[in-house]
C-alpha cells in the first residue's frame, strides 16, 4: 500500500494514488503545493542515480547561495524533490542583489 524510505533517523511513508482511499496525486491534480527537500551525504552522486532511475529532471546539482548545492526531480507521481548537500557556510554577501 506504501514505500518507506529511511534515510538517517527519519522516516518517510509515501502512497500512490488511491481512489478507494479518496487519495490524487500532484500529477493527477495538475500541480502541489507540497515539495520535498532532503539532505544527502553527496547530492551529485544521488542526482546520478535518480537519473539513471528514469527520474525527471526538473534541475541539475548547482551550488546555492545559501551554502547548499541542490538539485530537484520530480516523482512519478508528480511531486518535486530537492535534494541538497551543505558545502558551504551562508555568506550574506553572496545573496544575490
Amino acid at each position: 500500500m506504501h514505500a518507506e524510505m529511511v534515510h538517517r533517523d527519519t522516516v518517510l511513508m509515501i502512497g500512490s494514488e488511491s481512489e478507494q482511499q479518496e487519495q490524487l496525486s500532484a500529477r493527477t491534480l495538475k500541480g502541489s503545493p507540497v515539495s520535498f527537500y532532503l539532505y544527502v551525504d553527496e547530492v551529485d552522486n544521488f542526482f546520478q542515480k535518480a537519473r539513471q532511475a528514469a527520474a525527471e529532471v526538473v534541475s541539475e546539482p548547482k551550488d546555492q547561495f545559501w551554502g547548499d548545492r541542490t538539485c530537484t526531480v520530480r516523482c512519478p507521481e508528480g511531486y518535486q524533490w530537492t535534494f541538497a548537500q551543505n558545502v558551504a557556510d551562508f555568506d550574506p554577501n553572496n545573496i544575490p542583489g
